[in-house]
């Protein structure tokens, strides 16, 4: 649902924009970094995402992107199991360029989106009767940051970004006993991270 929803947003944008005869310059991003983990059971992890952004005006633009990382989660009494955590935030952000000139763009940007997120744990040893599953929920998140651009050529810009993402949520712990059926214990969980990341920038002429 939510795709559809960012492809509507996608489309409408771009036909006004066309409508008012103003150039339209789409640009496809791919970047990778770093993410820091406000919690101690969450360990520093790799990111990565793909996007496009749209411009609106000369100094703003929207963009839409797709990440992915995956953490290794140590044990936490009363809340997480060993195992790892995947997520896949879909984002949507507005960027305002604090100057607009051929050399290097610094920018800030705010925007929100959905967290797909995904637990397993790893082999830990029950009772035959007993399994002990773990999960996450999805949910809505934020992020705000800046960043800073640069050409490296006509149709390319690299970039390097400064965000901090955030998100609270509720994990899951569902017990299942042959003998005395099923029963579940929520616990909160903080995805929130400082990530630094850079990428690179391909406009369509």
């Amino acid at each position: 649902m939510i795709p559809i929803i960012l492809l509507v947003l996608i489309l409408n944008t771009a036909d006004s924009a066309v409508g008012s005869q103003t150039k339209i310059q789409l640009s496809f991003e791919v970047q990778g970094g770093a993410g820091i983990p406000a919690e101690d059971y969450l360990n520093t992890h790799v990111v990565s995402g793909f996007g496009i952004a749209i411009p609106m005006e000369k100094r703003l633009s929207l963009s839409f992107d797709l990440g992915y990382w995956e953490s290794p989660v140590k044990e936490v009494p009363t809340k997480f199991y060993d195992g790892h955590l995947k997520a896949f935030p879909l984002l949507a952000s507005l960027q305002f360029f604090l100057s607009h000139q051929n050399r290097i763009n610094p920018y800030v940007f705010l925007g929100g989106g959905y967290i797909f997120s995904s637990f397993t744990m790893k082999d830990i040893i029950t009772i035959p009767e007993i399994t002990i599953d773990q999960s996450v929920k999805d949910g809505p998140c934020l992020q705000g940051g800046l960043g800073i651009d640069a050409p490296i050529s006509r149709s390319f810009r690299v970039f390097t970004e400064a965000i901090y993402f955030y998100r609270k949520t509720k994990g899951i712990t569902t017990i299942t006993d042959l003998n005395f059926g099923t029963s579940t214990e929520e616990f909160p969980v903080t995805l929130s991270a400082w990530i630094f990341q850079i990428g690179i920038k391909y406009f369509i002429e």
